[in-house]
């Protein structure tokens, strides 16, 4: 439909390395000059040759230990020459002209510029208890005034945020941290990324999961902007401007599950805007290895001290697992994911308002449940999404039965 396709002028952004009167791109690949291609920012380093010489495959592990986001079974935090390229290179006038309009434009709508589309309000709301979108929105929109006040009245000023955010982009993230503070470190204060922009628009659209939609947001629209349309685009801009420096990380597949999820309520599950967005949740899923990540295939019965990174990464998989089952069910299209190679454990039963506190997050795994569940009968969005979880695993299995092509399930089996 033409009404769906959103055309964005630049006219406005005053930076220089802007060309041309009009530039057309969108996340539904309609009459698109993005590159559908991306590759991370390339990395030089010395390759030590095998024993076979030039035929081994030292290059092909060197290429993946390069790319791959810190997995919770690494030996700790790379060495600056390994994982991450010269920030000093790393600027917008390097990107391609696309990426760098979509920077520009992302940039003009934020909270503190003219043209901005949100408001922040600096309390959450009434509810006593906030999730951990609450806090990062919090430090991110503080972090996001300070680096506008840093470049305040400057000719560039658009060009020179992009750059800080573009750096910013280019280090590697870690996902291992124990406690939120440590994590949310690297996507606020000096540290504030494209991730953490894209993380204002999810929020400003309530993306989460169907219980904390329902809580009230410190992001509100400016009377007479509201456009979910336009929420879609810059998402998946943010994104695609990520993923310029990045093959993937903890924040970047919590933004393209949220992103997909506005995909279902603005063009629909059938649509190809959403098969796209889910598939790459899926492929960055697998990318990461969050499927049978380490820690968070730990038996949930086994004690052990909590840890936020592992808890999100249960819930980014048990989300999009229970998704993928959820749109077989709609379509009639197989699955893009099986529990026969995912040995992932959903997320315990833990109040949003306990992940971002260390403190509060050990007393309340102390309260739980052999299984994991609360013993109080409180229902979370971590229930929610485990409740989602286990019913979609037992679907996966009536999936196999009712699409396999050589499937001859018994009356034995399936009782």
């Amino acid at each position: 439909m033409d009404d769906q396709k959103l055309a964005i002028h630049v006219v406005h952004a005053k930076s220089p390395v802007i060309t041309g009167d009009l530039f057309v791109c969108d996340a539904r690949g309609e009459e698109t000059v993005v590159s559908t291609q991306h590759h991370p920012q390339h990395r030089e380093s010395k390759l030590q040759f095998s024993y076979l010489g030039f035929t081994s495959y030292n290059s092909v592990f060197q290429g993946a230990r390069e790319s791959l986001s810190l997995s919770d079974t690494g030996s700790g935090f790379p060495s600056p020459e390994v994982a991450s390229p010269g920030s000093d290179d790393v600027c917008l006038r390097s990107l391609p002209l696309p990426t760098q309009q979509m920077c520009l434009v992302v940039l003009q709508y934020l909270p503190g510029r003219p043209e901005a589309h949100m408001i922040f309000h600096d309390e959450p709301g009434p509810e006593n208890t906030t999730s951990w979108s609450h806090t990062a929105v919090s430090r991110i929109i503080e972090s996001l005034r300070q680096l506008f006040q840093s470049f305040e009245g400057s000719e560039c000023f658009d060009e020179q945020v992009a750059d800080v955010l573009c750096r910013n982009t280019s280090k590697p993230v870690n996902d291992t941290f124990d406690t939120f503070d440590d994590w949310i470190a690297q996507f606020c204060g000096p540290n504030i990324r494209w991730e953490s922009i894209g993380l204002l628009w999810a929020h400003l659209e309530g993306l989460s999961d169907a219980i904390s939609t329902l809580t009230h947001r410190q992001l509100q629209w400016v009377e007479g902007k509201r456009s979910s349309v336009l929420s879609h685009d810059h998402i998946h801009y943010c994104i695609e401007i990520a993923r310029r420096f990045t093959a993937g990380n903890n924040m970047l597949l919590d933004l393209c599950r949220r992103h997909a999820a506005l995909g279902t309520m603005v063009y629909g599950d059938a649509s190809p805007v959403y098969w796209n967005s889910h598939s790459l949740c899926v492929s960055m899923l697998l990318f990461l290895g969050l499927h049978a990540s380490g820690e968070a295939s730990r038996p949930q019965t086994q004690p052990q001290k909590p840890s936020f990174c592992v808890e999100h990464k249960r819930l980014l998989y048990s989300y999009i697992f229970a998704n993928d089952k959820s749109e077989v069910s709609f379509t009639g299209r197989p699955p893009l994911l099986s529990r026969r190679y995912c040995s992932s454990v959903p997320p315990l039963d833990l109040t949003d308002s306990c992940m971002v506190s260390e403190d509060t997050l050990i007393e309340e795994r102390n309260a739980l449940d052999d299984r994991g569940w609360n013993t109080k009968g409180e229902i979370s969005s971590n229930s929610y999404i485990r409740a989602r979880y286990l019913m979609a695993y037992v679907f996966d299995e009536v999936i196999e039965v009712a699409l396999g092509n050589d499937t001859h399930a018994t009356l034995e089996y399936l009782q």
